[in-house]
């Protein structure tokens, strides 16, 4: 990253919710002696890491999933943790996501195919990955579901933490697309439930490499914007670049 480049970036990042959380002053981002995108992250990191007195720190983001070949190259370091859900359940929360626009046959046809497409892509490669990589582990979320304890001590053994009872009762709110067990429940027509079993069925016997094709051609018609919370509360003077890969 050259003078030019790392003075804008310093500009807009510093603006960003993101960094704003950090509690981490401007200046300090400033003075950073190692001017790529990798290390300047990580260095944040571990300064929040520091100032908080915690020993471990995570990224959770699942649009990188995509990018976990380029992460551990950058990060030889850390631990991926590769977490899949079935489409049964998965499918339905992402279609009725409160960020996603309603629509009716037949785009809404178009809108399960995409979805079932996306959950085909990137379960398959989570797995490959999980596959290839000491350092990465493999967890269901219905294993979680069922046995909670268990599964945490497995991850906790695989990340190097102590467990303690504590970790069964995350001190977060509730996050669904659904309001209510009877939203659940409504939500997905027998239409919907079909066009999800055809789509599932027909993408299980599709090549990786179409898939990424597929996807790389969808980035290309509609990249994805950032995501809105990035400079929810002191935006940038134009709108942010969309991610295209």
């Amino acid at each position: 990253m050259n003078d030019s480049n790392f003075a804008r970036f310093v500009h807009d990042f510093a603006k960003s919710d993101y960094f704003l959380l950090s509690k981490v002053s401007k200046s300090w981002l400033a003075d950073r002696p190692h001017r790529t995108y990798g290390t300047i992250f990580q260095e944040l990191m571990e300064r929040v890491a520091l100032d908080q007195g915690a020993t471990h720190w995570v990224e959770k983001s699942p649009h990188h999933s995509l990018l976990c070949e380029d992460l551990v190259e950058l990060y030889p370091r850390a631990r991926f943790v590769c977490l899949t859900r079935e489409p049964a359940a998965l499918i339905p929360s992402l279609l009725n996501a409160p960020w996603r626009r309603k629509t009716r046959y037949p785009l809404r046809a178009l809108s399960i195919v995409r979805s079932c497409m996306t959950y085909q892509l990137y379960r398959d490669h989570l797995e490959r990955f999980a596959k290839r990589h000491a350092n990465a582990i493999l967890l269901r979320y219905e294993d979680l579901s069922a046995d909670c304890e268990h599964e945490l001590r497995k991850l906790c053994s695989f990340l190097g933490l102590t467990y303690n009872d504590d970790m069964l009762h995350a001190p977060f709110e509730r996050n669904s697309s659904f309001r209510s067990t009877r939203h659940r429940a409504t939500a997905m027509s027998l239409q919907d439930n079909l066009y999800i079993r055809k789509s599932l069925a027909m993408l299980r016997w599709a090549p990786p490499n179409l898939l990424h094709l597929a996807n790389r051609v969808k980035l290309s018609v509609r990249p994805e914007p950032w995501p809105d919370w990035v400079w929810r509360r002191c935006p940038l003077e134009s709108a942010p670049p969309a991610v295209s890969a």
